[in-house]
């Protein structure tokens, strides 16, 4: 069997999908990964993996560019002829989906990981824009031979609501999963607290508010750090601009870290990780690390967040754009160290129950066979002939 593995970046790939390109290939599929070219190609080809560039523009791009890339999409389909192609992210599951009809893929899965951005805003233009995704999302989902995973029930149930998929193509397998032989439990840190907030550095993820928080707290006297970790996505129309992250720096309101790759020490450092991302998450994977470590977190009451941060048992949830609330929150947890040890194995409990990366890729792996026998049954029973 061959598997093409289709994201928007190497990096996400890396980051998030390599155990599973792994777990296919120990099962004896020939696995390819396709994305636009980035600095961890290098590691997907030193793990031993095929690598083919795909030019896909972030967001919206000049449209000459955006039919190149789903010109050599369908060029790679059509030369490699894989037996199942399996496309993150928005644009990959949309051009991905289009030329695996074009090249008659036997079976299309598509993994939703949160809905991002679009469906935050309000509005009726962010409406009209809402309702023309979930139609571009119909018409590439349905199918006998297409299937779609979602990271949280709440993302399948819109899309079941609108009739974007079938019932019985869609399924949740509740985040990539951690490695929590490598994010093992931690004790949290004694001395002055660490509060860390790690996100792409983009307005929607919450950064101001987490900003203000901070800015709210040292006004009242808490003796607190606050640590800001991620990269610039430069390319995002909502992303913080490189200044404004200094400025903050330099006045002393946060300690930014920049983009971190060793990110257990980062976490061994902290009392407690926050997420108050204003839009619809998958899981987001940091409040998965930070479980796993036993870290307390406190997220956003926002679809994704939900699914990590269980209000009272190993975090608390806020209003997304609550500066104060946010505060308040945090404020509660460094008032209390034993409630918050309390929160974090809470909160590694739930991790190594429901998120451990083996069970992850598990229940990937087993859906892939389900998805092929069904089709293979449907396809059997259509060419069943007439009595």
């Amino acid at each position: 069997m061959k598997v093409i593995l289709l994201s928007n970046t190497a990096a996400y790939l890396r980051n998030m999908w390599l155990p599973l390109a792994r777990a296919l290939r120990e099962r004896g599929a020939d696995v390819v990964l396709a994305a636009p070219v980035d600095t961890d190609v290098g590691a997907l080809v030193g793990d031993g993996f095929r690598f083919e560039p795909v030019p896909l523009p972030r967001g919206i791009g000049w449209p000459w560019n955006e039919i190149k890339a789903f010109v050599r999409i369908v060029s790679l389909y059509r030369r490699e002829r894989p037996d199942v192609v399996h496309h993150f992210t928005a644009k990959p599951i949309v051009y991905g989906s289009l030329a695996a009809k074009v090249t008659r893929v036997p079976l299309r899965i598509c993994t939703v990981s949160g809905l991002g951005y679009l469906f935050a805003k309000t509005g009726r233009m962010a409406k009209l824009v809402q309702r023309l995704t979930l139609r571009l999302y119909r018409l590439v989902l349905q199918g006998r031979d297409s299937w779609a995973i979602f990271q949280n029930p709440e993302d399948r149930d819109l899309f079941l609501r609108q009739g974007v998929v079938r019932p019985d193509r869609a399924s949740v397998v509740r985040s990539s999963g951690v490695d929590t032989d490598a994010f093992p439990l931690c004790r949290l840190p004694t001395g002055v607290p660490v509060v860390l907030c790690a996100a792409r550095l983009i307005w929607d993820k919450g950064i101001g508010e987490f900003v203000e928080a901070a800015k709210g707290l040292r006004a009242k006297g808490v003796a607190a750090r606050f640590l800001l970790a991620g990269w610039h996505d430069v390319e995002h129309p909502g992303a913080i601009p490189e200044t404004t992250i200094r400025t903050w720096h330099d006045q002393g309101v946060i300690e930014y870290l920049g983009h971190c790759s060793d990110m257990v020490a980062v976490l061994n450092r902290c009392t407690v990780v926050v997420l108050p991302s204003k839009y619809r998450e998958g899981v987001p994977r940091i409040l998965v690390e930070a479980a796993s470590t036993g870290r307390p977190v406190v997220a956003t009451d926002v679809p994704g967040c939900r699914e990590i941060c269980l209000d009272g048992f190993n975090g608390k949830l806020v209003k997304p754009g609550d500066a104060g609330g946010l505060a308040a929150a945090i404020a509660e947890l460094l008032a209390d160290p034993v409630d918050a040890e309390r929160l974090g194995r809470n909160g590694r409990k739930l991790a190594e129950e429901a998120f451990d990366l083996r069970r992850v890729v598990s229940e990937t792996v087993t859906f892939y066979t389900t998805a092929t026998a069904t089709l293979s049954r449907d396809l059997g029973a259509v060419m069943q002939p007439s009595p």
